[in-house]
Formats: C-alpha cells, structure tokens, sequence
C-alpha cells in the first residue's frame, strides 16, 4: 500500500482548483513567466514546468525583455499573471515599470508576481507592493499558483 505526499495531495487540490477556475472562465489560468538574470535559470525551468504540471497554460518571455516589454506582452497574450523572477534589487522598478505599463494599458487585473532569488527580510513568504505580490526565494510553485487562484476566486 503506497501513500500520497503531502505534495502529491497538496498538488491534486491545486489541480481541482485550475479545473474549477477553467470551469469558471472558460479557459485554464493562464501565466506568462520571466526571467531577468540568467543565474536565475534553474528556478524559471522549475517554476515553468510546475505551474504547467498543476494546470496552468504557461507563456514564456524572451530572455532579454525591457520591463515595459513583459508588461506589453502580458496584455497581448492576455494573461492572468505575469510571474518574473528577478533580484531583490530590481524588484521596486519592475513594480513600478510593469505597474504603469498595466495601468496604461486599462489591465490591471493581471496579477504582478515577482520571485526573488533571496529571502524576504522579514522571513515571510511573501509580501504585498501596491498591487503587486513578491515573493522569497523559499516559495514554491504550488504557492505561487495558489495565489493566483485565489486572486481570481476574490474577483470573481
């Protein structure tokens, strides 16, 4: 008699949860991922895959997009979360830089996620900037997609 994980039950109410959300909307949540740093390319490759393996389309940025580009692709792919992972350092002006190109664009529910590669000072998993979430380097991918289900879940 084999068990499950907890990661295989918490993964498996995460699915449910994309299949609701697609029972919802009329499609599956939908991420556009980004990378800033090429150092950072083992979490892309794991945050990419793992949002798909929990359900959700994945669009992927090419490697050497300006901040005003991953906000101008996000509204033409017409996602429901731009995910850039970036270093501690760069995460206020993509806030403020993608923000604005959301905002100009009249989308701002497209949900701003950006995951560092270091840990939150505070030790959280994540914190909140304006409309924007950010994210430590501990979260994972199943936390990162719960986010954006509940995002949509309090919307809607």
């Amino acid at each position: 008699m084999t068990g499950k994980t907890i990661n295989e039950n918490q993964d498996e109410v995460i699915i449910g949860m994309t299949d609701d959300f697609a029972r919802v909307e009329g499609r599956r949540p939908r991420v556009l991922v980004a990378l800033t740093e090429s150092e950072l390319r083992s979490q892309f490759n794991e945050a990419s895959s793992s949002l798909a393996d929990l359900g959700f389309d994945v669009d992927i940025s090419p490697r050497f997009q300006t901040a005003e580009g991953l906000g101008r692709q996000a509204v033409e792919n017409d996602v429901h979360a731009l995910l850039v992972l970036s270093s501690k350092s760069l995460i206020n002006e993509l806030v403020d830089v993608i923000g604005k190109e959301l905002n100009a664009r009249s989308r701002n529910d497209i949900l701003l996620m950006i995951k560092t590669n270091t840990p939150l000072n505070d030790g959280a998993t994540f914190k909140t900037i304006g409309n924007s979430m950010v994210f430590g380097s501990k979260a994972s991918a199943a936390s990162l997609a719960k986010c954006v289900l509940n995002n949509f879940a309090e919307e809607h």
